[in-house]
């Protein structure tokens, strides 16, 4: 009796001893970052032995809103959770037993409206009804047709669900679809039981079966998913919570002006990952100039900008912000002088960037609902070129020139309602040289239809591939110089290295290429070709 206290009280004093009182700081994916990143940030006990959360946490927005509140019992979930919409409104409130979702869960939007019902069973749920965002009631007693969504730790995207309930139960093909409307996979069901499942590629061929359903682990809310395993930022390093042990140490990554890497004594930026991370090309990152100011915050997904961006002056002042999807620049930007002053406010849609409003440097506005003379100073080809011209409506009106920094024109352009009408440079003679479009991009000289019969013939089905159901599109980058000849051709993507062997051979064969032109003078260009092996039919291509 006397050895079984003793040992209780050395256990406890162990386990006591590994607990600590803690704040985390989250980013807007709920991945560990740095309080500069933050969006959230959690207080907790932690066994920073076993790194699981103890006793009551209480998550919060950066403002200081409260946005969860739990508690855990030895590392796992137990009792009632709420989750809070930064207006203060309830969004999620339900019950945890041994780690698991149970009982009824009820979901709000933001204005206080219920959203759904959800009766989580041991390994599934039952929707019981469902409103949708206009307010009509999509499930009633259990019937219906329902729609939700989940954050996917694996593709880093939002996936949607849509699916029939009867009685609550799912029932027929459960279709999910990707952020941009691509096919992932499908579940079919026969009154709550799970009968069989496929999954697709994005071009929309099947790619295999599902012998197991997602099942209700799709509804677990992603701040407690990935808080839970500690899923950490890129750049987060072991410095900023010593007490995490597994967390990896800094390793900082030094660029020159164009963005390649370089030796610190060439840099004009640095950027503090971890060894762990030192390549990866997701994740939220943040960019310094040498003088240890910020020159950018952002998310990237897969190697391209996503969501909210700021960039920065040299200085320490904002430069621009605004929102990327797919590594384009999309929505409303707002711009700004070195001095914090307003600069410009563009719109960008399909493409196209539209000047709303533009301040000269005297702080007079020129531009205004997107009319008045505008003046813009940027590098092209390596020139800082000073443009002047005139919008009307958004469109650009009348005559617009370009001029070096030496005061030496380099471009002339007449447009009228935003149609090109005539524009010509210069060469350094001082030779007019007459363009149509500002950039030609570099192509098969003989034509599109040309090439296209050309790979038909060329491309050819490797076996092993063929045998092993492999398929997909392989992305080849080409590169033509200024002269018309093929520098490069390599695959940047690709469903296997088979194919991209065989893709890029194709590529390679073809000799009849045209050189890009940027106002007039031929340049040297990169594009991307897709190429795609389809099982279905023959390989088929196509040409972006």
């Amino acid at each position: 009796m006397k050895f079984s206290l003793i040992l209780i009280l050395t256990v406890c004093s162990l386990t006591t001893y590994a607990q600590r009182r803690i704040s985390l700081y989250y980013d807007s994916a709920w991945a560990l970052n740095s309080k500069a990143q933050a969006s959230y940030f959690r207080n907790a006990w932690i066994d920073t032995t076993y790194y699981v959360f103890l006793g009551p946490v209480l998550d919060y927005y950066v403002e200081g809103k409260l946005a969860m509140q739990g508690k855990y019992v030895a590392g796992k979930k137990s009792g009632t959770f709420t989750f809070y919409y930064l207006n203060g409104e309830k969004k999620i409130q339900g019950d945890f037993q041994d780690n698991q979702m149970v009982g009824i869960w009820n979901y709000f939007y933001p204005d206080g409206i219920p959203k759904q019902s959800i009766a989580y069973t041991d390994n599934d749920f039952k929707v019981l009804s469902y409103h949708d965002k206009g307010g009509t009631q999509k499930v009633k007693d259990g019937n219906g047709l329902w729609e939700g969504f989940y954050f996917s730790h694996t593709i880093k995207d939002t996936i949607h669900i849509t699916g029939n309930v009867k009685n609550g139960f799912k029932d027929g093909w459960w279709v999910y679809f990707d952020d941009s409307g691509i096919r992932l996979y499908e579940e079919k069901y026969k009154d709550g039981k799970f009968k069989s499942g496929k999954t697709y590629t994005s071009s929309g061929a099947v790619t295999g079966k599902i012998n197991t359903p997602l099942g209700k682990k799709v509804l677990m809310p992603h701040s407690i998913s990935y808080t839970e395993r500690f899923v950490y930022a890129p750049n987060v390093i072991k410095n900023e919570y010593p007490y995490l042990k597994f967390l990896p140490d800094e390793v900082k990554q030094y660029f020159d002006q164009n963005w390649k890497k370089c030796d610190k004594d060439k840099a004009t930026y640095y950027r503090i990952t971890n060894e762990v991370n030192a390549e990866s090309t997701s994740g939220n990152i943040t960019d310094f100039w040498m003088n240890d100011n910020i020159y950018r915050k952002g998310r990237y997904i897969n190697g391209k900008k996503k969501g909210y961006f700021v960039y920065y002056h040299e200085s320490g002042n904002t430069k621009s912000e605004g929102r990327y999807s797919n590594d384009k620049r999309v929505g409303a930007w707002k711009y700004y002088y070195e001095d914090g002053s307003p600069w410009q406010n563009v719109y960008y849609e399909k493409g196209q960037r539209y000047v709303d409003q533009y301040w000269n440097e005297q702080g007079k506005l020129k531009v205004d609902l997107g009319s008045g003379e505008y003046e813009d100073i940027y590098e092209y080809n390596s020139i800082t070129l000073r443009e002047i011209g005139s919008f009307t409506e958004y469109q650009k009106d009348g005559i617009w020139k370009g001029y070096t920094q030496e005061g030496e024109l380099y471009f002339e352009e007449r447009y009228k309602n935003g149609e090109l009408l005539q524009a010509h440079s210069f060469d350094e003679e001082g030779n007019k040289i007459p363009y149509q479009k500002k950039i030609e991009y570099a192509a098969p000289s003989d034509g599109l239809d040309a090439f296209y019969k050309f790979v038909e013939k060329e491309m050819k089905y490797p076996t092993y591939t063929r045998q092993k159901y492999i398929q997909g599109k392989v992305l080849i980058k080409v590169v033509v110089d200024k002269n018309g000849k093929l520098l490069e051709a390599k695959a940047i993507s690709s469903p296997h290295q088979v194919l991209s062997e065989e893709a890029v051979s194709v590529v390679k064969k073809y000799n009849k290429w045209k050189s890009g032109k940027e106002m007039g003078k031929p340049v040297q260009m990169f594009f991307i070709i897709p190429l795609t092996y389809d099982l279905s039919g023959s390989p088929a291509s196509t040409f972006n």
